[in-house]
């Protein structure tokens, strides 16, 4: 099953790469609305990394949207904030996405309270960004209903860094 979801995931971001796709309907911010270009409910949006704010934020300038960025809050993590331990750590990994291409897909919300975009990271070569952190022990998880679709996933690959003691489980005991 895992298999045949990330061979289906993998098509699906071959399929759209092509295509400039940003974020589908209204956002925080009232002139991304003139962003959503593509098809309607397009699962995955693609731009560039210009600046990662923290371990779990970044800033992407979507493909043909004329904002110099849009704030991106990944889903389902949570990294150390600045002044605790391993939020450096975090951070220089998330920073190592800067200049990349990526794919950013929606789960249930479009943006949260602070007017990020809420999305799940994917790098040009399929990789889960979200995951990753979790799996690495840079991040915990911190699911908020409704987007929920990965939760189990990211569990699993958080239950798996604490019995390793990975990243920040074993640096600084979470």
């Amino acid at each position: 099953m895992r298999i045949r979801c990330a061979l289906t995931l993998a098509l699906l971001v071959l399929a759209l790469a092509p295509l400039p796709v940003a974020a589908e309907g209204s956002v925080c911010l009232p002139i991304v609305q003139t962003c959503a270009i593509a098809r309607a409910r397009a699962p995955i949006a693609w731009g560039q990394v210009s600046h990662t704010v923290d371990g779990d934020t970044i800033d992407v300038k979507l493909d043909g949207c004329p904002l110099e960025y849009v704030r991106i809050r990944l889903i389902g993590v949570d990294t150390a904030e600045r002044g605790q331990c391993y939020y450096a750590e975090a951070k220089a990994y998330t920073a190592q996405l800067e200049g990349q291409r990526v794919g950013l897909e929606r789960d249930s919300s479009e943006w949260d309270s602070f007017g990020r975009l809420l999305r799940h990271v994917y790098t040009g070569s399929g990789r889960w960004h979200n995951g990753e952190l979790v799996a690495l022990g840079y991040a915990r998880v911190c699911t908020v209903a409704p987007d929920c679709a990965y939760s189990g996933r990211l569990q699993a690959f958080e239950d798996a860094a604490r019995a390793g003691n990975l990243g920040a489980w074993g640096a600084c005991g979470w």
